[in-house]
Order: structure tokens, then sequence, then C-alpha cells
């Protein structure tokens, strides 16, 4: 099959051990990041099928429409940056492994990164000792202090493993179902979403973005929030109400962010709010971004592509496809 990936910014999975799934089949790979719609239609114009980096490009009607010869799009994970619809209609299949049971610990590393981050203030020290100032002041620890998980699924549940490993009082907000599973795990229910904000002093949001829960965290619940109190950020952007967090941080509650996700990606202005914030640490969308993680994705995104090949395509999303 002719095979494209898009948006391998560092053409790294060519050194992954997995890629050797793809031996064979015809595969071409971009580096850079491209959503122009005729850009794309001519850069896929000869795909069979489509490998994604996780929401790196949209791929909408428009697009699709254009490429005559796509059979398959392999990528792991949620799919709202692809027009389902328009595939079926197509008869495009979209094969999307949602690994119900297998966390992304690189994620749930990275936010416990940027947890430590902040609360020491570890850039800025970096930074200016770089300058030949030798400390900066004196900042916070996290044993003895109220971590609050807003959302406990896969990913939430680890990191309040990280919690309890640091000696932190461990509070749950989220579904009733979810919250069944943390009190099971040995982790405290909020009383409530107001109580929640108002009482934490690190609150980390690990909501999957959808429908209902976009904007979920509001201007309200963040003026609830310590002006000691951290935010952590390395679910979706649309979960916070637009400009909500920006203001926030100006008005002094919370007293700090960490911020992985942005509503419009790649962030590639300087002039942002969030960047030019002494009090808040920015990553650029690093949460899965290691190797390993790498590995295990594009392990099952290869491993779509090779059943599609052979005639049994694997984790289908719009199965009727298939029928016609």
């Amino acid at each position: 099959m002719n095979i494209t990936i898009l948006d391998d910014y560092f053409d790294t999975l060519r050194t992954l051990p997995c890629f050797a799934r793809l031996a064979g089949h015809n595969v071409t790979v971009w580096n850079d990041h491209v959503q122009d719609t005729a850009v794309l239609a001519e850069r896929l114009r000869d795909a069979e099928a489509l490998v994604l980096i996780r929401e790196r490009t949209a791929i909408r009607a428009p697009l699709l429409e254009r490429l005559p010869k796509l059979r398959l799009i392999s990528q792991r994970s949620v799919f709202p940056h692809i027009d389902v619809d328009a595939c079926t209609r197509l008869g495009i299949v979209l094969s999307s492994n949602l690994h119900p049971d297998a966390p992304s610990y690189a994620a749930a590393e990275l936010t416990w990164g940027l947890v430590l981050a902040v609360m020491r203030r570890i850039p800025q020290e970096a930074a200016a000792l770089g300058r030949g100032v030798w400390q900066s002041g004196v900042w916070h620890g996290l044993r003895g202090k109220t971590l609050g998980i807003y959302g406990y699924g896969r990913i939430g549940a680890v990191v309040a493993g990280y919690g309890r490993a640091f000696g932190m009082h461990v509070v749950v907000c989220s579904r009733h179902a979810s919250l069944e599973r943390a009190r099971a795990d040995g982790y405290e229910a909020a009383p409530s979403k107001a109580q929640f904000f108002e009482e934490c002093d690190v609150v980390l949001l690990h909501v999957r973005l959808v429908d209902a829960t976009r904007g979920i965290v509001t201007a309200e619940d963040l003026a609830r929030m310590k002006p000691t109190a951290l935010l952590v950020n390395t679910s979706r952007a649309g979960l916070i109400a637009p400009g909500a967090l920006v203001a926030a941080l100006r008005a002094g509650r919370p007293g700090m962010a960490a911020v992985d996700v942005y509503e419009s990606e790649p962030l590639l202005e300087p002039a942002h709010p969030l960047l030019q914030m002494e009090n808040v640490v920015c990553t650029p969308h690093l949460g899965y971004v290691t190797r390993e993680e790498f590995e295990i994705q594009f392990s099952d995104i290869f491993d779509q592509v090779v059943s599609y090949a052979a005639g049994a395509p694997i984790n289908v999303v719009n199965p009727q496809v298939l029928r016609t």
C-alpha cells in the first residue's frame, strides 16, 4: 500500500522498532505541519492509507473529497479532528484503538513534572542561575497539601497515585461511576465542585473533551481557587471556558498554572498571554511525546494498517463502511 504519515516533526517513527511492521509497503513521511487543504490534497493524492499522530492535523470533508485513492485512516485514541461521517460516506475506514485500559504514563509523568516545576519554580531558578543569580526566592513543597484530581479516568488514577506517594491528601471530583472507583482506591470524593476548587492546593484536569465537557471549568470555578493554588491542564484547552484562565491568573486566583494544551496548535505566537506570565509554565503539548509512548501507540497504529492490508481491518470506528 501507499502509506503517508503526517506531522512526524523529528522523523522519529522510522527509528522505532515498530516501523519494521510496514516493511513491504511504500511509506512517505512528512516532517512539517501543514493544514492548508490544497497542499494536503497534493501531498496525499496517491495515499491509500493515512497515518496520523494524534490530533496534529484536522481531516475534514473538503480534504477527504479530494483523495479518491484513500481507503484507510489509522491512528490511536479519540478522533474529534476527523470527519467520521465524511469518511463513511466516501468509503474510508477509520481505525483507532481507544486503548480503554491503557493509560498514557507519558502524559501522567509530564503532569507531575509540571507540578514540581511550578511549585519549586524550577524553570525560573534555572534561568536565573544562567544569569548569575544564586537562588531567587523560597517556594513551595507538596507534602501535606491537597491534590485535586478533576476527572478520575486512566491518567487521573495514575496521577492520584503520584500524589499519594508524595504525601498529599488526594481529593477527586468526577462523575458518579468514576467517584466510586476513586473511593475504592482509597481517595476522598469532593463534596461539591465548588468546595473542590476552594480547598485544593493543586488542581489537575484529566477530563476527556466532548461536547458535554467543553467549558466545564468556568471563570467562577477558577475564582474560588486560593491565591497560592496551582492549576495544571495537560488534557485539553477546551475544558476551560474561553479566556477564563488568563483572566483568572491576572486576578490572582489561582496564583499559578501549568499548561500543555491550547485552543489552536501548534502555538507559535510568543505574544500569547500565557507565554508572557511569570507564574505560568507552558510546554508545547508534550504529554504523549516520548519514544516509549510512540512505540506503544504506533505499534497499534501500524498493526491496524497491516491488518487492513491483509483484508481483516481492526479497531474500526465506522464498520458500516465494511458492509458497503
